[in-house]
């Protein structure tokens, strides 16, 4: 019986013998396998921010480089925070199957990212971090925890 439904891609359901087991099976396994791919390019985006982040605010905020380095680095962080973004909508716009267990650990991991994030930024704002203190180094490298917590929960599967 056709009802007009259709698959994914598009082809028409024609009655209950089109899709057999196998070919149910072989279907579910490309699509687990699409939306697998999908979260572990989130995996690696959350990864990258775990590396760039720390970097950034031990770049741009200490005297540790020239300041003609340090906006090089400012520079850089920005390209690969706005590329990173634009990928991110893209995808989003797409409005493709999305995993469940990557979108509940994607929630907490964000927000605790930009919790740490502004904790630092006025930290940096409020004190001289030009030296490296101690509490500035490891508040800089803190910046990386809930990114590798997500990559780590996203691609340890």
């Amino acid at each position: 019986m056709n009802d007009g439904k259709r698959l994914g891609n598009g082809r028409e359901l024609g009655n209950e013998n089109a899709l057999d087991p196998a070919k149910a099976m072989a279907e579910a396994t490309r699509i687990a396998r699409t939306v697998g791919r999908r979260v572990r390019w989130t995996g690696w985006v959350w990864l990258v921010i775990a590396v760039a982040t720390p970097l950034f605010f031990l770049g741009t905020s200490t005297d540790w480089l020239e300041r003609p380095a340090r906006f090089w680095v400012a520079i850089a962080f920005m390209v690969v925070t706005g590329a990173l973004a634009v990928a991110a909508v893209r995808r989003e716009a797409r409005g493709e199957v999305e995993d469940r267990r990557a979108t509940r650990i994607d929630g907490p991991v964000t927000w605790a990212y930009v919790a740490v994030v502004l904790t630092m930024v006025v930290l940096d704002a409020a004190f001289d971090t030009s030296g490296a203190p101690p509490w500035f180094v490891v508040g800089a490298l803190a910046t990386a925890v809930p990114p590798l917590v997500g990559a780590w929960r996203i691609l340890v599967r």
